[in-house]
C-alpha cells in the first residue's frame, strides 16, 4: 500500500509518500519522498483550499509513475488520478499498492484556553487548514483516512515564532528515519516550509508507531 501524509496549509503543504506493509498486525513503512508543495492560488477561500489539495495530488502523481494494466500507460500520464482512475483510458484496474490507499493528516485544533490558546481568528487561521484536509480527503475517495490532532502526536510542541529558533521536532523526526529515507527529503530554501515537511513526516511516523520516545540508558 502507498500512504500519503500531509501538514495542511493554504499557502502550500508539507507532504510525504510512504510504502506500507502490514506484518503481524504492525505497520512496516519506508519513506519514498517528502517535500513542500506550494499552492499556486493565493488566499484562504474555498478555491484556494481545493487548489492546495490538488497540488499535493499532482506532486504525488509525478512520484508514482505506474503504467495502467489496461492501456499500459500509452497516454500522456502513467500515474492515476486521486481516485485510482487512469487518466489515459479512465480504467480502474490499478493493482493494490500502486496508488494511495492511506491518507494520514494533521487535523488542526482550536485551543480556547491555556498556554496553547489559538492566536488570532480561528475562522481565518484554522478553518482553512481543515478545508484543505477535507478537499484532499474528497480527492482521495478510495483511501483510508487517519486524522490526528497536533496534541495527539507532538504534545504541546509548536512551531517556532521566528526562523532564528530551532524547531525541536526536526532532529527528533530525522533520528527516526534511516539514512536512505532522509536522503529522499527535498528541503526547500524556506525554513518555515521545512517545518511543514517535518510535521508531515512526523504525523505519519506517529501513525506507524515510529515516533515513540527513544529509551535512554545511562552510560556505565
Amino acid at each position: 500500500m502507498i500512504g500519503l501524509s500531509i501538514d495542511p496549509a493554504t499557502h502550500g503543504c508539507g507532504a510525504a509518500l510512504w510504502k506500507i506493509q502490514k506484518q503481524s498486525g504492525a505497520l512496516v513503512s519506508m519513506l519514498l519522498a517528502a517535500g513542500y508543495v506550494p499552492n499556486t492560488v493565493d488566499g484562504s477561500d474555498l478555491r484556494a483550499c481545493v487548489s492546495a489539495a490538488e497540488a499535493v495530488i499532482e506532486w504525488a502523481r509525478k512520484r508514482l509513475v505506474v503504467p495502467c494494466s489496461t492501456c499500459n500507460g500509452s497516454g500522456n500520464y502513467n500515474a492515476p488520478y486521486g481516485d485510482g482512475t487512469c487518466p489515459s483510458c479512465m480504467g480502474t484496474k490499478y493493482k493494490p499498492g500502486e496508488w494511495i490507499g492511506a491518507l494520514v493528516i494533521e487535523l488542526p485544533q482550536v485551543y480556547s484556553r491555556g498556554a496553547n490558546k489559538s492566536k488570532g481568528d480561528p475562522n481565518k487561521n484554522v478553518l482553512p487548514l481543515v478545508m484543505v484536509d477535507a478537499a484532499l480527503t474528497a480527492l482521495l475517495s478510495n483511501a483510508e483516512v487517519h486524522a490526528y490532532q497536533p496534541h495527539d502526536w507532538k504534545g504541546n510542541t509548536s512551531k517556532p515564532e521566528t526562523v532564528e529558533e530551532e524547531y525541536v521536532l526536526t532532529p527528533r523526526v530525522k533520528e527516526r528515519l534511516c539514512s536512505e529515507e532522509r536522503s529522499r527529503i527535498v528541503w526547500p530554501k524556506s525554513v518555515k516550509h521545512g517545518w511543514d515537511i517535518v510535521d508531515a513526516v512526523g504525523v505519519f511516523l506517529h501513525h506507524a508507531g515510529r515516533f515513540k520516545p527513544f529509551k535512554r540508558f545511562a552510560r556505565e
